[in-house]
């Protein structure tokens, strides 16, 4: 046994191109566990935000159409004061009322002029147009909670893989010498 020399076999290290695989699998992996679980926990308050939003644009298109109104009706109070053919027409159009002598003749409904009350009532009643966006029906996808808890548990699924399988090849782990 003197004749035979003990050796001591040490580790092989990794070659590079397998270290850098494992360095670009674990980024693969966390990344996209992270993008997961993000869009888990902020798309659903995206969802919300989108729509207080649109409640908001709602209400201020309803201010803005009420200050209209407003506007309208002070015109025609002003006028009502030095017209009196104007203060006449409004007598026959919405108080019924037929002067003596006159003579009133229905043009049926194609002739008639849709009042600008009217118009601007129904203005406020539709809502403003909104954008497509396709992060908010993502959103509207996750507003139920089994979906939305699905998708967290996904990313944190491979999150974990991503930091258990990978995470000891990239660089000097505990277990690595230098």
């Amino acid at each position: 046994m003197d004749g035979l020399k003990q050796t001591t076999r040490t580790p092989r290290p990794e070659p590079p191109s397998s270290r850098a695989a494992g360095m670009l699998w674990f980024f693969v992996f966390t990344t996209a566990g992270l993008a997961a679980v993000a869009a888990g926990t902020l798309l659903p308050e995206y969802a919300a935000l989108a729509a207080v939003e649109a409640r908001r644009d709602a209400l201020a298109r309803q201010v803005a159409c009420e200050r209209k109104l407003a506007a309208y009706n002070d015109r025609v109070i002003a006028a009502l004061a030095d017209d009196p053919v104007l203060a006449a027409r409004m007598l026959i159009r919405y108080a019924n009322y037929s002067p003596a002598g006159c003579e009133i003749v229905d043009v049926g409904p194609s002739c008639r002029v849709d009042p600008t009350p009217a118009r601007i009532l129904r203005e406020a009643a539709t809502p403003p147009p909104r954008p497509p966006d396709p992060l908010l029906a993502a959103a509207r996808w996750l507003e139920h909670a089994p979906t939305r808890l699905s998708l967290i548990a996904l990313g944190l699924g491979t999150l974990a893989m991503g930091v258990l399988l990978f995470a000891g090849r990239g660089g000097n782990g505990p277990d690595e010498t230098v």
